[in-house]
């Protein structure tokens, strides 16, 4: 094809890399620095790399919650296709945006402009992801935004591995003020978990689920397990799984058996 147009998209493209500081000059030749060759090893897409710098720079001007992290990361392009607004929503969607304007970490594209529609529908996408952490059913995320139950699942397979990148750009470039909470949310996206329950997921066997029933019991902790009498957890998740726990907390187990769970019954 026409050469001289390949070569004017490769100078385009090395000159957004210069100034987005992904590559840098070395004499006569272009290398990749320390955070554009992470990039390129995380094998995501150097724009959405650089919206994440962005957004990370904008962090000390706003208030940071989980929902900051999920819409950054939904108007990437490798979460695309969005989860859609429709026009029902579309008074809704933007009553949310003016609402937490203040939590989110890209500039709000006005109404007229292209972007806007794509901005509209990664908030309603990030909002799906507010609804699993806090710990909506599985039925009540697919219900309420429209999405089938294999979308989801790969959904959250794509949010955990950007939600890990946007944690080693953090770390890179020395946002260390906001490690701990991207940590946080990728271990509440992988179990759909409040922030109260990630003691308890810890354990092998314990999901969402069963977390929540230990939590509501006032078994809150690891500690609180430790302590507490293996028919007193029986009650809640069965002899097999609290033989399960007692033993990964390095308790002895022989004297939990079948029997007990008769005795109760």
């Amino acid at each position: 094809g026409d050469i001289e147009l390949i070569k004017e998209k490769l100078y385009e493209i090395l000159k957004n890399f210069l100034d987005w500081g992904f590559v840098t000059r070395v004499r006569e030749r272009i290398v990749s620095t320390r955070i554009g060759k992470r990039i390129s090893e995380l094998y995501i897409d150097p724009l959405s790399a650089n919206e994440f710098l962005n957004g990370l720079g904008k962090s000390s001007k706003k208030q940071i919650i989980e929902f900051s992290f999920l819409q950054l990361i939904s108007n990437s392009l490798e979460m695309r296709p969005l989860v859609s607004v429709r026009s029902s929503e579309a008074e809704e969607i933007q009553k949310i945006i003016l609402e937490r304007n203040r939590h989110i970490l890209q500039d709000i594209p006005e109404e007229y402009d292209i972007e806007f529609e794509d901005f509209q529908d990664s908030i309603k996408t990030a909002l799906m992801f507010d609804y699993w952490i806090n710990e909506a059913t599985e039925d009540k995320v697919l219900t309420k935004f429209n999405v089938a139950p294999g979308e989801l699942y790969n959904k959250l397979q794509l949010i955990d591995w950007l939600v890990y990148a946007l944690h080693e750009l953090a770390l890179l470039s020395g946002y260390k003020e906001l490690l701990t909470e991207i940590r946080k949310l990728r271990v509440r996206l992988k179990y759909g978990i409040k922030e109260e329950l990630m003691a308890l997921v810890k354990l092998k066997g314990i999901g969402r689920v069963r977390a929540r029933k230990l939590f509501n019991a006032g078994l809150v902790s690891l500690e609180s397990l430790r302590k507490a009498q293996p028919e007193s957890i029986i009650k809640i998740i069965g002899v097999k799984t609290t033989r399960e726990i007692k033993k990964q907390l390095g308790e002895k187990t022989e004297e939990i058996d079948e029997d007990k769970q008769s005795t109760l019954n």
